[in-house]
């Protein structure tokens, strides 16, 4: 039998690594058994089918599986970002993020303050809010039109195609500006919530006056 395994962690998806990390954060009683638990999830493979590979096919794959000891890069390596089919621009512009948005990924962080563990297994959802899809235009790349199906179906293609080596950089870089960005989402919303009043205001005067 033939079990083939990712050999880097830009074979890592996120939804790879949310099934990884707690395997490889737990300390197992016998060593062995984590290694059959990592092996499985790497592999696909049933717990029996692993125990039916011979002691050479064990050692070989247990070699392969030596860059999970190493650390995952947290260098951003360009602002454009491919997933899957799509291009995404790497961006912390509040003009592109939706209100139930940004109240999803304070609801995720506010929770997490309980539970690291909640950053890691929503960490498609929360790189919604700095990625963004893109179309070629006459000036380059722009930001396509956001939408609630448009956020559902990046963290849905964000959690199945981007590997660990893109995500986990985009989001220590989130994480490490959060407090600047949520400011500036902030600032924009009662910048908008003032147009908005000025808008409303110029429209009742115009009724009056009318009136």
């Amino acid at each position: 039998m033939e079990i083939t395994i990712p050999t880097q962690w830009s074979d890592i998806m996120i939804k790879d690594y949310i099934n990884l990390r707690p395997v490889l954060s737990h300390d197992a009683d016998n060593e062995a058994t984590r290694i059959i638990n990592v092996l499985c999830l790497l592999s696909g493979k049933k717990r029996q089918e692993i125990e039916q590979l011979s002691i050479p096919q064990y050692s070989d794959l247990v070699k392969k599986m030596s860059f999970l000891r190493e650390p995952i890069p947290e260098k951003v390596k360009s602002n454009i970002v491919k997933v899957g089919k799509q291009h995404y621009l790497f961006s912390l512009d509040p003009k592109n993020i939706l209100f139930g948005e940004y109240i999803s990924v304070m609801d995720i962080l506010e929770k997490a303050k309980d539970n690291p563990e909640i950053v890691y297994n929503n960490m498609h959802n929360l790189l919604t809010v700095i990625c963004k899809p893109i179309k070629k235009s006459w000036w380059g790349y722009e930001v396509k039109p956001i939408t609630s199906q448009v956020v559902q179906d990046t963290a849905q293609n964000f959690y199945e195609n981007m590997p660990i080596t893109d995500a986990q950089p985009i989001a220590v870089f989130f994480y490490r500006n959060l407090p600047s960005l949520t400011k500036t989402i902030r600032t924009f919303m009662v910048q908008m919530a003032e147009q908005e009043t000025k808008k409303a205001e110029k429209e009742l005067k115009k009724m009056t006056t009318v009136g």
